[in-house]
């Protein structure tokens, strides 16, 4: 495991304490690719401190990320958030299905973070962020994220739908250098830049 630059082991069910051994087999300053998607057991959790923890040790190297459906709670994903800073070469993170992520994970990511590197955010299917309507959506930030692409749902209650797709692009354009567009496809919203001459690669 000491080699591995590429690791998938999503939708095996561990334990919190099983993926916590896990990860000390690994390498982390090697590692490019990390995919945990759904590798817990359904109930399981406390798998954050884990990740932070290989993040910290292997953060020159990553570039992609995947945490869909990990059962983390909000404290957990900022704090992963905070560790991913560090990663310069980081290009995509995929926190979607994440049951607690709420708007304060959102404007972390947007107005918060200091990475210039990362592109890409997927957030489908976080139930909390898609159907809250208490969100604070002005900008107290003069920073602007570099952020390229965000992929989300949005509610299936057509008037509800059509609120939250207009927030977020005022949301959207107060956190963009460039002015922003939002492109409905299918049951999923984009939010990308408008200065996007070449479409930034996903890598999920």
């Amino acid at each position: 495991l000491k080699t591995i630059k590429c690791l998938d082991i999503s939708y095996n069910h561990l334990t919190a304490e099983g993926f916590k051994d896990f990860m000390k087999k690994l390498n982390p300053s090697i590692i490019e690719s990390l995919n945990f998607e759904r590798c817990c057991e359904p109930d399981e959790t406390n798998f954050g401190d884990s990740i932070v923890q290989l993040i910290n040790c292997g953060h020159k190297s990553l570039k992609d990320l995947n945490l869909a459906g990990l059962n983390l709670n909000e404290n957990e994903i900022i704090d992963i958030l905070r560790s991913v800073e560090k990663c310069e070469n980081l290009k995509s993170i995929n926190l979607s299905q994440q049951k607690e992520l709420t708007f304060l994970s959102l404007r972390y990511l947007l107005f918060s973070i200091e990475n210039l590197s990362l592109e890409s955010v997927k957030l489908v299917g976080c139930k909390n962020l898609i159907n809250s309507n208490t969100f604070n959506w002005q900008n107290s930030s003069n920073k602007k994220t570099k952020i390229r692409h965000v992929t989300m749902s949005t509610p299936q209650e057509p008037a509800m739908k059509i609120d939250f797709i207009n927030r977020m692009k005022e949301l959207w354009d107060s956190a963009t250098e460039a002015e922003g567009k939002v492109d409905e496809e299918k049951k999923f919203l984009i939010l990308s830049r408008y200065d996007d001459r070449i479409e930034a690669p996903i890598h999920w």
